[in-house]
C-alpha cells in the first residue's frame, strides 16, 4: 500500500506539471491537420511546421487543436504526448531547460496519402528548436519578413514563396508537376480557370488564392471535395510571397 501511495504521487505530480501552466507562460497554438503541424507565437506571427523555436528556460503552455481527424502530438525527448482532437483544445505544459532539438511525431494514425506525393501519417513530422532568448527574438524578427539572401535577388519574393509552398506542407496535397493529389496540381495554376462544385468557374488570381490560403473551404475545386485543407495563419507580406511562387509555376 505504501509502494502504490508513493507511485501515485510521483506521477500525479508529473501529471500536473505537464497539464498546468505557469501565470507567465509562453502560450504556443499548434494545429494538427493531414499531414503536418502548424504554430502560431503568442503575437499572431505564424510558424513552418518544420520547427517550432522556443527559449530556454522559459515555461512554454501548448494550446493544440485539430482540423480533420485525430491526431497525437508527441515528443519523445521531452516525455510527453497528448491528443489532438477535432472540436476541442488541448494543451500541454513543460520548461524546456537544455539548448538544442527534438523530434515531434504524431502519434496517432491519421491516414495514408492519395498518392506517392500526397503525404500521410508517417510524414506528419516536426521538430521543437530550444535556443537562447536573444536567438528566439531573432528568429521571430526573420520569419516575419523575406529572408536575408533572398531581398537582394530579382526573385526573392517567388523564392520566399517557394520556401513557405515546402515549409508548410503544401507539397503534401498539391503538386507542382501535374501529378494527381489531395488538391489541384499548382502547375500553371496561375490565371486557370476552376470550375467549383458549385458549378461557377472561376479564374484562378490574386483575390481567389488568398481567400483559397485563409478560408479554404470557401470555395472547392470540383473532383476535390473529400479534401480538408485547413485554414492557415500567414502575414499579408507571406501571402504575397505565395502569390509571386504560384505565377511561376508554369
Amino acid at each position: 500500500m505504501l509502494l502504490i501511495v508513493w507511485m501515485f504521487h510521483v506521477s500525479y505530480s508529473a501529471y500536473i506539471r505537464n497539464a498546468v501552466a505557469a501565470d507567465n507562460a509562453l502560450e504556443i497554438r499548434v494545429r494538427g491537420a493531414r499531414w503536418n503541424w502548424s504554430y502560431q507565437y503568442p503575437d499572431g506571427t505564424p510558424e513552418s511546421g518544420d520547427a517550432l523555436y522556443l527559449p530556454v528556460n522559459k515555461p512554454v503552455k501548448m494550446v493544440m487543436s485539430s482540423s480533420d481527424v485525430l491526431h497525437d502530438y508527441f515528443v519523445p525527448a521531452f516525455r510527453l504526448k497528448k491528443d489532438v482532437v477535432p472540436g476541442m483544445y488541448s494543451q500541454i505544459a513543460f520548461t524546456p531547460n537544455r539548448l538544442g532539438e527534438a523530434q515531434v511525431f504524431c502519434a496517432e494514425y491519421c491516414g495514408a496519402g492519395a498518392g506517392p506525393t500526397a503525404g500521410g501519417h508517417f510524414s506528419m513530422l516536426s521538430k521543437i528548436k530550444i535556443v537562447t532568448e536573444a536567438e528566439y527574438e531573432e528568429h521571430l524578427k526573420k520569419i516575419k519578413d523575406i529572408p536575408a539572401e533572398l531581398k537582394d535577388k530579382e526573385n526573392g519574393t517567388a523564392l520566399w514563396g517557394e520556401q513557405l509552398y515546402k515549409g508548410k506542407g503544401c507539397t503534401t496535397c498539391h503538386s507542382v508537376d501535374g501529378s494527381a493529389a489531395t488538391g489541384p496540381t499548382f502547375k500553371g495554376v496561375w490565371g486557370r480557370t476552376e470550375t467549383l462544385t458549385t458549378g461557377e468557374q472561376i479564374k484562378v488570381d490574386e483575390n481567389y488564392v488568398r481567400e483559397s490560403i485563409l478560408r479554404p473551404q470557401a470555395k472547392i475545386v470540383k473532383t476535390f471535395e473529400n479534401g480538408n485543407m485547413p485554414p492557415f495563419v500567414f502575414t499579408e507580406k507571406q501571402v504575397d510571397a505565395i502569390i509571386a511562387y504560384l505565377k511561376t509555376t508554369k
